[in-house]
């Protein structure tokens, strides 16, 4: 074989080398990435009493914070924290601009077709909520009539369930990560209810006593709550999974969510 040929070869391989360990960096799984640098990158939304921030300085806090950073401390990981939002978190996750969402999601079919859900951590309620003088509706199937205008957020479960259950309803689909937006617009007149989870509802309720939960105690769903990886990142998520199950087993979520007062129940 010539030098030259020797040569091309030689690149030939280099740089197929090259390209197979770049994809290999690309491609490598968050957990066993985060294993070799001891770092886990991880995004969150403020959102209490699931994630707050100290507004004097910085210092996250809650639910959420307590577990992730036990796992981190049994698996002696470091935690990089990364802010997000409720629309954008799901293709965060998907680019890799974080190793773990631990934004309290619902599991739905439309987020199912981005990211890759843990077990679930707890269960969380939804109802709707109505003027605390409207005595129209006993439930949220009342509000099923033609005449009747419902709130919900684009994309959010309540628009789901809504489309579906509330065919004669008229539809109000806010593209907003913030849930008082809808509720403000019952309060407001611009609409008969809204549906949103039990824990939202609570906490705007104890702020505008001129509304009131449809049905107290009946909530319309019951849905699992979970965090997130990129799919994949499988053995990240049986990472997350086994962690969550031994929280679970010993107790730890219970008392995390009874310290923070989470809304909803830590099992079905």
């Amino acid at each position: 074989m010539s030098l030259s040929a020797i040569m091309r070869v030689s690149i030939f391989f280099f740089f197929t080398a090259t390209l197979a360990a770049a994809v290999h960096a690309d491609t490598e799984d968050a957990f066993y990435r985060s294993k070799n640098n001891g770092t886990l990158t991880v995004g969150y939304v403020i959102l209490a009493p699931w994630v707050q921030k100290d507004p004097r300085n910085g210092t996250l806090s809650g639910a959420y914070i307590d577990l992730i950073e036990e796992i981190a401390r049994q698996s002696s990981l470091k935690l990089t924290y990364v802010e997000t939002t409720w629309p954008t978190f799901p293709a965060s996750l998907a680019n890799g601009t974080f190793d773990v969402s631990i934004v309290p999601s619902y599991i739905t079919i439309q987020r199912a077709n981005a990211i890759s859900f843990t077990n679930p951590i707890s269960y969380l309620g939804n109802t709707a909520i109505v003027r605390s003088t409207d005595d129209r509706f006993k439930s949220v199937y009342d509000l099923n009539k033609a005449g009747i205008k419902v709130s919900v957020m684009q994309g959010e479960q309540g628009h789901d369930f809504a489309r579906v259950s509330l065919p004669h309803a008229e539809i109000s689909a806010l593209a907003t990560g913030d849930q008082n937006l809808i509720y403000t617009d019952v309060l407001t007149g611009r609409s008969d209810a809204a549906l949103g989870d039990i824990g939202s509802i609570s906490s705007f309720l104890t702020r505008n006593p001129g509304l009131k939960d449809i049905a107290p105690g009946a909530p319309y769903s019951i849905l699992p709550v979970s965090w997130a990886v990129r799919y994949p990142d499988q053995a990240m998520r049986s990472f997350l999974n086994s962690s969550i199950e031994y929280l679970h087993g010993n107790g730890i979520i219970a008392a995390v969510h009874k310290k923070w007062k989470v809304p909803g129940e830590t099992r079905p």
